[in-house]
């Protein structure tokens, strides 16, 4: 009997479609995920083919849409070389990489144009295995840039001058500049953690503190005030606060710089005591002292001023007007300006508030600008009326003396004299004179000299005359 043929069913084959499925939705969502990323992705096989990249690695390294698409990883490299400050080195650490590709890398790369990226590069394993490479790109720009600002900034803190402290919301310590410590003689352990009022007189009232507290929260506070140094010393400090806030704008800590002024208000007395060695000075002066504006108005006198212009107060005789008032006539103020141009001495006569004149020697001088503009004139007034006075009265007897003398010698010079030889008779006696004549000795006498004659007789002839028969 024939045996009966079994017939086998096939089974149907079961379908791939979930698994590929699974595949796409990984691909999916680990291209997703690359996307996403704000780090720039390269993926490369042993080989250096592109097997796969992200937008952002195009954008970072502004490579051309047909240049990743191409795959060539040697052609991304070039095109990327030119934007390198030192591309040697990057393309060293590739073909390092490139020879051992189980190693991993982290470097920093730094752009001609400034931007700095961090670089870090692994090898893609399949059961272990490598079977390509991923290189992650970082723009780190800002960061390097804040890290390089904050280092700029401590450094800076570090070698001013001022006292820098920072305290928390609590008023406590958090940090302290090397000059803080210098100038308040403690070291940094000691002043670490502790409340700022430490370094406080005990006579500072808690009033000014919340002054000063409420004010740096309100914006800031500077001012003066006494501060204490650790061996219990007050000095003087100029103070300057602020906040600091987070990046939602909320105070986290109060700063506070402060500058050792003890030399300043050294300086400062020492010209306060300078100044009132010279007001007193200028006070006490029996010389006029003033300065003046160039239109006419007194700007600054002393009391020797008021006194020779015989005004009752400074005051008033800051509100007259020099032009009109002080001058006999307006046009000499405008002549001694001109002839005061440069530092000189002039000798002229003023009106005094009664209207009587007064002689004064000025020593003054024109303070100009860089332009040469006045700004002001000022000097120094002497009285010299009284030796006026005595020198028009010693002029007025010079020229009179002289003249007398004058006067003398014209009367002198008209005497008239006789001199000389006189021929005489020795009988008669008469004078024979320049043109041949004989005269009697009277007239010839007479004629040549103011002297006139009265006649008598002499005891002599009288005898002859008289007792002569």
């Amino acid at each position: 009997m024939p045996k009966k043929k079994t017939r086998i069913k096939k089974l149907p084959k079961p379908s791939q479609k979930p698994a590929e499925d699974a595949l796409k939705e990984s691909i999916s969502l680990l291209q997703a995920t690359l996307e996403s990323t704000a780090d720039g992705i390269l993926v490369v096989d042993k080989s250096g083919k592109i097997t796969s990249y992200n937008r952002q690695f195009a954008e970072m390294w502004r490579i051309p849409v047909d240049v990743v698409a191409s795959r060539d990883d040697d052609r991304a490299l070039n095109h990327v070389l030119d934007q390198l400050k030192d591309p040697e080195a990057f393309i060293s650490k590739v073909r390092e990489l490139y020879a051992h590709p189980d190693e991993s890398s982290f470097d920093v790369l730094e752009f001609k144009d400034g931007k700095i990226y961090e670089r870090y590069s692994q090898a893609q394993r399949v059961d272990g295995n490598p079977v390509g490479r991923v290189w992650s790109f970082r723009d780190v720009t800002l960061r390097k840039k804040a890290e390089q600002g904050m280092r700029l900034l401590a450094q800076t803190l570090a070698s001013t001058q001022d006292c820098v402290s920072i305290t928390d919301l609590d008023e406590k310590i958090i940090f302290i500049n090397e000059a803080f410590l210098q100038t308040y003689g403690y070291t940094r352990e000691e002043l670490m953690d502790q409340p700022i009022s430490i370094v406080r007189p005990v006579k500072t009232s808690r009033e000014l503190g919340s002054r000063i507290l409420a004010a740096t929260f309100a914006g800031g506070w500077s001012g003066e005030i006494f501060n204490l140094r650790k061996d219990g010393r007050e000095f003087p400090i100029e103070l300057w606060t602020s906040v600091v806030k987070d990046e939602k704008g909320n105070v986290i800590a109060m700063v506070g710089v402060a500058r050792d002024i003890t030399h300043r208000k050294q300086d400062e007395a020492s010209l306060r005591e300078s100044e009132e060695r010279y007001r007193q000075l200028i006070e006490t002066m029996q010389d006029g002292i003033y300065r003046s504006s160039h239109e006419g108005k007194f700007l600054e006198v002393n009391p020797a001023m008021v006194k020779i212009l015989g005004y009752n107060s400074k005051e008033e005789l800051l509100a007259i007007d020099i032009k009109k008032q002080l001058y006999f006539d307006p046009g000499d103020r405008e002549s001694a300006a001109l002839e005061q141009k440069l530092e000189e001495i002039a000798v002229f006569r003023l009106r005094r508030k009664d209207g009587s004149e007064v002689w004064v020697k000025d020593h003054g001088r024109h303070i100009v600008d860089e332009n040469g503009n006045v700004l002001y004139h000022e000097g120094v007034l002497r009285d010299v009326t009284e030796r006026k006075l005595a020198e028009d009265a010693l002029g007025k007897s010079t020229r009179e003396r002289e003249k007398l003398i004058q006067e003398l010698r014209f009367a002198l010079d008209n005497v008239k004299t006789l001199q000389g030889l006189i021929p005489i008779c020795a009988n008669c006696k008469k004078i024979r004179d320049d043109k041949g004549y004989w005269n009697q000795v009277e007239g010839y006498i007479m004629e040549h000299s103011d002297a006139t004659f009265t006649h008598g007789v002499c005891p002599d002839c009288a005898k002859k005359i008289f007792e002569e028969p």
